[in-house]
């Protein structure tokens, strides 16, 4: 009688590893999959924002190629305003100085102000002047931050995609063990296995619950 108790103690106890170990392989299976399709398509949104940043960057280069092509410009504009007004050419001079962009015609007139033509201690040019403004300078500034922030999307992706990847492993793991532990006739080695892959599983779903889902 203690025999067939012992044998029945024994069915049942191997009956429950064997469905504790579907069970494990049944869901690491489907995490599996899932955190493989979640890791492509982060990415695969660390590319595109990637190519973005880029972009951005390279928009902001030639802004500021831009500014600086436009300060040449005005840099001769100017020498040409100056010499007019020495040689006391005031037709001429005006002819420059409405010719000049707002910004800079204000950046002249408080350069002026300053009798730089007297005070050796008045700005050197109108360009050190706060009124001088520039609106390919504002658009390389903003184009510039918003590159570095898709940037940091970008890398935000890609960790995202790291950690799906590690939870991809974590619940490899999880089906190495639950697909083994059938395999051992000993009860403790099934259970210590099923039990690693237990705690793998419950790892992997921690991991898992902390991080963003997309769908596409």
């Amino acid at each position: 009688m203690i025999m067939f108790v012992h044998r029945l103690n024994l069915a049942w106890l191997v009956k429950r590893t064997e469905l504790i170990s579907a069970i494990l392989l049944s869901i690491a299976t489907v995490g599996t999959a899932w955190c493989s399709y979640q890791s492509a398509v982060w990415g695969g949104i660390q590319a595109f924002k990637l190519s973005d940043a880029n972009r951005l960057s390279r928009e902001s280069i030639m802004q500021r190629l831009e500014a600086n092509q436009e300060a040449l410009l005005e840099a001769g504009h100017l020498a040409e305003f100056i010499d007019a007004r020495v040689r006391g050419d005031d037709a001429l001079a005006q002819f420059y100085y409405h010719r000049f962009r707002p910004a800079m015609r204000e950046a002249v007139d408080a350069w002026l102000a300053t009798d730089p033509f007297e005070d050796a201690a008045a700005p050197t040019t109108p360009f050190e002047m706060p009124q001088y403004d520039s609106d390919f300078v504002h658009r390389a500034d903003a184009l510039e931050s918003e590159s570095a922030r898709v940037h940091d999307a970008a890398a935000e992706a890609n960790h995202r995609s790291d950690m799906y990847l590690l939870a991809t492993v974590m619940l490899a793991s999880v089906l190495f063990f639950a697909g083994i532990a059938p395999k051992f006739s000993h009860l403790d080695i099934r259970f210590f296995l099923l039990g690693m892959g237990s705690a793998m599983l419950t790892g992997a779903a921690v991991l898992l619950i902390r991080l963003p889902a997309m769908i596409t």
